[in-house]
C-alpha cells in the first residue's frame, strides 16, 4: 500500500508520546476509527491517541454549562422541516422571495444549509448587511427567516452545533485537551470558520500534519485559512499506482515501472463495470478486508452493494445506501403515490404484487393473492370503487357456491374465496380510512397524511432483514421530523410529493471499513483504510466533479459581498469545484497499492455513448510520459468495453455467468449441453419445432383426455350458447378457459377518457330495457316517449348513479358525456319501441338453469334438455333477453347487442358456429313457452341493436332447420369430444382475446397450415364447422 505521510507521522508520534495524550481531530468518527484500525494493522501502538471531531470536544465542554441554564444541547429536531415551518410562519408583512417555492422539499434543504452555514461561520441574523443581497425581498425575508430561527432555538431553550462551538469557546479552562497534550488535525480538512476557531484557541502542543504535495494542482483558496497548514513530505513513488501523485503533472513524475499496479477498462454499462470489479476480485484470490471500491458516482454504491447481496459477500458501504432499496420504504413510495394518482386500482394491485406489503390475514389471502383479486373486482380508481367492487365479487363467488351445477369442492373453494374478498375489502377499507379527505379547496393536513404514512409503515410494510428494520426507524424518525409542520394544509398531491421527496432521499447502513469485508467508499474518501487493492469505478465525463452551478440560496456575488463586509471567505460554486478537485486528487495519489480505474461507456437506460473522465487519460499520459495523447488514444489503450459476459466461464460470478461464457461459440454441442442441465428447456423446444410441423399434437392442443370432462354429452353438465359460440370461434381459447380454468388479467390501467367498460354498459342497458317494458307489461299500457320517456330517463339516472358510486368516473366531463351518450340510447329504445307496434314482450331476461327463476314466470331454476335427434341430446343454460308475441300469434327471440352494428358480422346463418344463439334458444324457448302457450310456435330470432352506436338495426334469423342446427353442434361437440383445441385460423377472432399471451408464435398461420393437411384426420370436425355458413 502506499506511504502515506501523515499515518507515517502518527505512527512516530505514537513511539515518541507512548503513553502522552495525543489528540487527532477528524471530520467524523468514521474517518477516525478507519485510521485508528490502520493503524493498529500497520503494527503501531496507538494508546491515549484520542481521534475525535471538533464538535464532540466542544459539546463536552458546553453541555455542562448549557444544560445548568436548561439549553438542550444536542436537539433533534433542528432541520429543513423546521426551517420551512418557519418560513411559512413569517407575517404577511415580511416580502416574499422564497415562500413560492417553499413546498419543495429541496428549498427547505438549500435554506437549512445556508443558514448553518452561516451561523457556522459565526454570523448571526444581525451581522447580515443589506448591501450584500441583490434583492431587497430576498434580504427582508432571509434576514426574517434567520430571526426567526435564532428566536426558536432562545424560546425553546435549544442550542444548536454554532452555539455549541461560542459557549465551548468561553470555557476554554475546562478543555480536556491540556497544555502539554499534542494535538494535530487530518490534513486537507477545510473546517467551517467556528470550527477552526475553536481548534486555533486550543491549548496543547500543536503539529503542523504531513502531506503529499499535489504537482500541477493549485490549492483551494479556502485551504490556507481554513485548514491548518501541512508540512509537505516530496513523494517519492515505488510502484507505477504510487505515481498517480503526479496525475496533473505527468511530465515530473519519475519514469513508468510497468509493474502492473495501476491498469484501467472500460465497460458496456454500469452493471458489466460493477460486474467486471467483482470478478476481478475474484480472480484474484484476495480477501475481501484487502480490497476497496471508491465510487465517483452515487449510483455506483448502490449498485456494489446489490451485487455483494446477490453473491453473498459481506460489504461495508461507507456513504451508506438509498432507503429506497428496502421493502418498507418501496411500499411507503407506492402507497404516497397510490394516494396523488387517485386510489387507482392498478397501483394498489402492483403495490400488493411487489412483495412490500403484508395482510396479515387470518385464512388469507396473501398480497398476491388479494392483487389477483383487485383486478378481478374490476375496481377503477377513488376510494368508493374499492367497497361496492369487493362486494360485487364476494357476492358473485357466494353465486358461484350456489350453482347447481358445483360440485362439493368448487362450493367450498367459492365460499372461501368469498369471505378472503370481504377480508381484503376490511384491509383496504382500513388503509383509506388512514388517508385523511380532502377539504372542498384540495387540501389535507400535513400532519394527518404524515400520520397515516407512519401508520402504513408501522402495521402494512414486509420486513424481511435487519436492513428492513432499520429502513422502518430511519422512515419513522423522517416522518416524525416532518410533524412539526402538522398544522399546515396543502393540496394533496403537493403534500404527497413533499413525503415522497423527504423519504427517497433517507440514506442508511452507512458504516466503516470493517474486518471480512469488502469495502465500498466514496472517491474522496478513497484510501483511509490504507487497503492494498483499490478499484475507482464510475470516472466518466461530467460525472466525477460537481457542475459550476451557484448555491440557490446565497449567489455567488453575494457571497462575495458578504465575506469582504464581515472578513470572511464563503464557498463560491468556483470554490467548491476547487476544492471537489483537490480532494479527489489527494485521495488518488495516497492509494498506491494496485489501483484500478474504469468508467461505463454506455448509458443503457438512455442508449447512448458516454465518455471517460479527463482523469483517465492524465492516468494514460502518466504510463506513457512524452507522447501527445488524446482521446482516440485512450479509447485504443483500454481496447473493447467488458460486458456483463465474463471473457472465460471460470471467471463467472454466478451460474448465468458461466453458462452465457460457456456458450458462446460453442454452436450444437452447447446446445445440447444446456438440455441436458435443463431439461424442460429441450421440452420447450420441442414443443414449438411440433407446433412448426405439419402434424397435430398435443402441443397445438390435441388432448384427448379432456374429452370425457368436457364433452357435454358425456359429462352431462349444462352448456351455454355463449360457451358453444367461443368453442367455434377459438378451440384454443375454449381450453384455456373453461378446461384449465386459466383467467387473463387486465393489465392496462384505466382509461382516463372512459368511464364504463363496454360490458359493464352493457348489462346496465339490459337491465333497463327489461325493467320498463316489464311495468308496461304489468300495467298494460303501449310504450309511449311522451308518457314513459321521463320514467325511463328516471330509471337511467338511478342507475348511473349507483355505477358512479361502484365505479367513480375518472372526470366530470367524461360522467357528463357518457351520461348523455347513454340516456340518448334509452330514448332511442324508447321510440323505436313505440314504432315497433304489434310486438307483445312475454319473457323478459328468461333465465334458464340459473338455479331460480328470478320471478319471470317464463323462467325456470333448471337448464332446458335439447334432444337434437340421432341421440344428440344436451342440457342448455342461458338467459333469453326477451321473448316477444308476434301479431300472428308466433313468437321471435329476441338478443339485445348494445354494442357497434357491422353488417359483415352478420353475414350467413351459422357463421361456422360462431353464431348460434339465435337458433339453440329458439328451440329453448319453445319449450319455455309451452308451459302457458301449449301451441306455441318459435319462429324466428332476431340480433337487436337499440343503440345510436347499432343504428336501431334488427338482424332477422329465420327458425333454423333443426337438421342443420343439429349438424352444428354435433361438430362442435365433436371437437369437445375428441380433444381438439387448435387455435383459431382466423385472425378476426383475436381482436379483442385477452389471451394472446399464451398462443405462441405465428399461431393463426401455425392452425391454418395444420388444418389444411387431410392427414390430421383428428381436425375433421373442426373443418366441418367451415361449411356451416
Amino acid at each position: 500500500m502506499a506511504v502515506d505521510p501523515f499515518l507515517v507521522q502518527l505512527a512516530e508520534l505514537c513511539r515518541g508520546h507512548p503513553t502522552g495524550a495525543k489528540w487527532v481531530f477528524v471530520p467524523s468518527h468514521a474517518v477516525g476509527h478507519t485510521l485508528a484500525e490502520r493503524l493498529a494493522l500497520e503494527g503501531t501502538n496507538w494508546v491515549n491517541l484520542r481521534f475525535v471531531p471538533p464538535l464532540d470536544l466542544a459539546l463536552q465542554m458546553a453541555a455542562p454549562f448549557l444544560v445548568w441554564r436548561e439549553v438542550d444541547p444536542a436537539p433533534d429536531n433542528l432541520g429543513p422541516a423546521l426551517i420551512m415551518r418557519l418560513l411559512l410562519e413569517l407575517p404577511g408583512s415580511v416580502p416574499s422571495y422564497f415562500r413560492p417555492l417553499a413546498e419543495h422539499p429541496q428549498m427547505a434543504d438549500a435554506l437549512w444549509g445556508t443558514i448553518r452555514e452561516l451561523r457556522m461561520a459565526g454570523l448571526m441574523a444581525a451581522d447580515l448587511p443589506r448591501h450584500a443581497f441583490l434583492s431587497a425581498e430576498k434580504y427582508a425575508e432571509f434576514h426574517a427567516l434567520q430571526s426567526a430561527y435564532e428566536a426558536h432555538l432562545r424560546e425553546q431553550r435549544l442550542a444548536d452545533q454554532a452555539d455549541v462551538l461560542k459557549e465551548a469557546l468561553r470555557h476554554l479552562d475546562v478543555c480536556p485537551v491540556l497544555p502539554e497534550d499534542v494535538r494535530i488535525e487530518l490534513p486537507g480538512v477545510i473546517w467551517a470558520p467556528l470550527e477552526q476557531h475553536f481548534l486555533d484557541s486550543l491549548p496543547g502542543h500543536r503539529l503542523p500534519p504531513s502531506t503529499l504535495p499535489l504537482p500541477g494542482v493549485a490549492p483551494p483558496r479556502r485551504l490556507g485559512l481554513l485548514a491548518t497548514p501541512g508540512a509537505t513530505v516530496p513523494p517519492v513513488p515505488t510502484s507505477d499506482a504510487e505515481r498517480l501523485a503526479f496525475l496533473l503533472a505527468p511530465e515530473g513524475a519519475p519514469a513508468p515501472r510497468h509493474d502492473g499496479t495501476l491498469t484501467m477498462f472500460r465497460a458496456g454499462g454500469k452493471e458489466a463495470e460493477v460486474e467486471e470489479v467483482f470478478r476481478r476480485i475474484l480472480a484474484s484470490d484476495l480477501p475481501f478486508d484487502r480490497v476497496e471500491i471508491a465510487c465517483a458516482a452515487t449510483p455506483y454504491v448502490q449498485l456494489c452493494w446489490e451485487k455483494a447481496q446477490r453473491h453473498g459477500w459481506p460489504i461495508t458501504v461507507g456513504p451508506g445506501i438509498p432507503v429506497t432499496v428496502t421493502r418498507p420504504a418501496r411500499a411507503l413510495l407506492a402507497f404516497c403515490t397510490w394516494i396523488a394518482d387517485g386510489f387507482p386500482a392498478g397501483g394498489l394491485r402492483r403495490l400488493l404484487q411487489s412483495g412490500d406489503v403484508r395482510l396479515d390475514l387470518e385464512d388469507g389471502p396473501t398480497a398476491g393473492q388479494a392483487a389477483r383479486l383487485v383486478a378481478e373486482s374490476n375496481a377503477t380508481w377513488e376510494r368508493q370503487t374499492y367497497a361496492g367492487a369487493l362486494t360485487a365479487l364476494a357476492e358473485s363467488y357466494r353465486e358461484r357456491a350456489a350453482d347447481i351445477e358445483a360440485d362439493d369442492e368448487a362450493r367450498a373453494r367459492h365460499l372461501a374465496r368469498a369471505k378472503q374478498v370481504q377480508r381484503l375489502g376490511e384491509w383496504i377499507h382500513g388503509q383509506l380510512a388512514l388517508v385523511p379527505e380532502p377539504a372542498p379547496d384540495g387540501r389535507v393536513s400535513l400532519g394527518a397524511l404524515l400520520t397515516a404514512c407512519a401508520g402504513f409503515v408501522e402495521t402494512a410494510t414486509s420486513r424481511g432483514s435487519a436492513l428492513d428494520g432499520a429502513a422502518v426507524i430511519a422512515v419513522t424518525e423522517a416522518l416524525d421530523e416532518l410533524g412539526m409542520l402538522g398544522s399546515f394544509t396543502r393540496p394533496l398531491g403537493d403534500a404527497v410529493a413533499f413525503i415522497r421527496d423527504r423519504i427517497a432521499g433517507i440514506t442508511l447502513g452507512s458504516d466503516r471499513a470493517r474486518p471480512g469485508h469488502l469495502h465500498v467508499t466514496g472517491l474522496i474518501h478513497a484510501g483511509y483504510a490504507g487497503r492494498p487493492h483499490t478499484f475507482v469505478v464510475g470516472l466518466e465525463e461530467g460525472g466525477v466533479f460537481p457542475a459550476l452551478i451557484e448555491d440557490p440560496v446565497l449567489l455567488d456575488a453575494e457571497r462575495e459581498r458578504l465575506g469582504s463586509a464581515l472578513g470572511l471567505v464563503l464557498p463560491t460554486s468556483r470554490d467548491r469545484v476547487s476544492e471537489a478537485l483537490s480532494a479527489v486528487i489527494s485521495r488518488v495519489a495516497s492509494l498506491g497499492g494496485r489501483v484500478c480505474l474504469s468508467f461505463s461507456c454506455r448509458d443503457l437506460r438512455e442508449n447512448g455513448e458516454t465518455f471517460p473522465s479527463w482523469l483517465l487519460l492524465q492516468a494514460l499520459r502518466l504510463q506513457r510520459p512524452g507522447a501527445d495523447l488524446t482521446y482516440d488514444h485512450l479509447n485504443q489503450a483500454l481496447g473493447e468495453p467488458v460486458s456483463v459476459v465474463p471473457p472465460r466461464r471460470e471467471l463467472a460470478l454466478s451460474d448465468a455467468g458461466w453458462w452465457l461464457a460457456t456458450l458462446r461459440g460453442a454452436g450444437g454441442p452447447g446446445r445440447a449441453a444446456v438440455y441436458s442441465a435443463f431439461p424442460w428447456l429441450a421440452r420447450g423446444e420441442a414443443a414449438e419445432a411440433a407446433r412448426d410441423s405439419d402434424a397435430f399434437t398435443i402441443y397445438d392442443g390435441f388432448v384427448r383426455d379432456a374429452g370425457p370432462r368436457l364433452d357435454p354429452r358425456q359429462s352431462g353438465r349444462a352448456v351455454s350458447a355463449t360457451s358453444l359460440e367461443s368453442l367455434a370461434a377459438c378451440p384454443f381459447r375454449y381450453f384455456l378457459e373453461r378446461g384449465l380454468g386459466v383467467e387473463p388479467i387486465e393489465d392496462a390501467e384505466p382509461d382516463p377518457d372512459q368511464w364504463l367498460d363496454p360490458l359493464t354498459r352493457g348489462v346496465a342497458l339490459h337491465a333497463l330495457y327489461a325493467t320498463l317494458p316489464r311495468e308496461l307489461r304489468e300495467k298494460n299500457e303501449a310504450p309511449d316517449p311522451g308518457r314513459h320517456g321521463p320514467r325511463l330517463r328516471s330509471l337511467g339516472e338511478q342507475k348511473l348513479a349507483e355505477l358512479r358510486t361502484l365505479i367513480p368516473p375518472p372526470s366530470e366531463s367524461v360522467f357528463d358525456r357518457e351520461r348523455e351518450e347513454f340516456l340518448r340510447d334509452l330514448d332511442l329504445f324508447l321510440r323505436l319501441e313505440a314504432e315497433a307496434s304489434g310486438r307483445v314482450p312475454v319473457g323478459l331476461e328468461v333465465s334458464f338453469g340459473a338455479g331460480t327463476a328470478e320471478g319471470e314466470p317464463l323462467a325456470q331454476a333448471d337448464p332446458v334438455t335439447l334432444d337434437l335427434g340421432a341421440g344428440l341430446g344436451f342440457r342448455l343454460r342461458g338467459r333469453i333477453d326477451r321473448l316477444d308475441r308476434l301479431p300472428d300469434g308466433s313468437f321471435e327471440v329476441v338478443d339485445y347487442k348494445t354494442g357497434r352494428y357491422r353488417p359483415d358480422d352478420w353475414a350467413g346463418t351459422f357463421a361456422g358456429g360462431r353464431v348460434l344463439q339465435h337458433a339453440l334458444y329458439a328451440l329453448a324457448a319453445r319449450q319455455l313457452l309451452r308451459g302457458q302457450y301449449p301451441q306455441a310456435r318459435v319462429t324466428s330470432s332476431t340480433y337487436y341493436f337499440p343503440t345510436v352506436r347499432g343504428q336501431g338495426q334488427r338482424v332477422p334469423r329465420p327458425q333454423a332447420d333443426p337438421g342443420a342446427v343439429a349438424a352444428v353442434v354435433q361438430d362442435l361437440f365433436g371437437l369437445l369430444a375428441g380433444g381438439t383445441f387448435l387455435h383459431t385460423a382466423n385472425e378476426r377472432d383475436c381482436r379483442y382475446c385477452e389471451f394472446h399471451r399464451a398462443c405462441g408464435r405465428d399461431p393463426v398461420a401455425r392452425a391454418a397450415r395444420k388444418l389444411d393437411i387431410a392427414a390430421n384426420a383428428a381436425l375433421t370436425a373442426y373443418r366441418g364447422l367451415a361449411d356451416h355458413a
